[in-house]
């Protein structure tokens, strides 16, 4: 597991006092500023594995939301997070929770794969309705 991981399991346990609020877009603006700050300071950036986790958990979050967005996870959890938990950042760490399970059984390149067949569903669809 990479820095970027550690510490947001470190932000779940008191997420005002880390981020200063409970949404998921103040999640991503303190890891976007965390990730920009550990550059400035030469420490060491986001790993593969980190980077990748995070694109996957795009397509996992779209798939999990049955929506392809041209919006960021931070928005579509925010957007869907009602009967999840009381607070964005909350349903951010159950989905989180549930996706990191997935990846103990699940690849990166299978999750990128299911996410390729949602998408093809996802376009069958909308031609099925075009041409209704």
């Amino acid at each position: 597991m990479g820095w970027l991981l550690e510490y947001i399991d470190k932000i779940r346990a008191r997420p005002d006092m880390y981020i200063g609020g409970s949404s998921t877009d103040e999640l991503h603006s303190f890891m976007l500023g965390y990730m920009s700050a550990r550059s400035d300071f030469g420490l060491p950036e986001l790993d593969d594995n980190d980077i990748e986790m995070f694109d996957h958990f795009q397509y996992w979050i779209e798939m999990k939301f049955d929506t392809r967005s041209a919006q960021y996870w931070t928005g579509l959890i925010a957007d869907n997070y009602d009967g999840i938990a009381e607070t964005s950042i909350e349903a951010f760490y159950v989905l989180f929770d549930e996706y990191r399970v997935l990846l103990k059984k699940k690849s990166f390149l299978e999750i990128k794969s299911m996410h390729d067949n949602f998408l093809n569903r996802k376009k069958e669809e909308l031609v099925k309705r075009a041409t209704e």
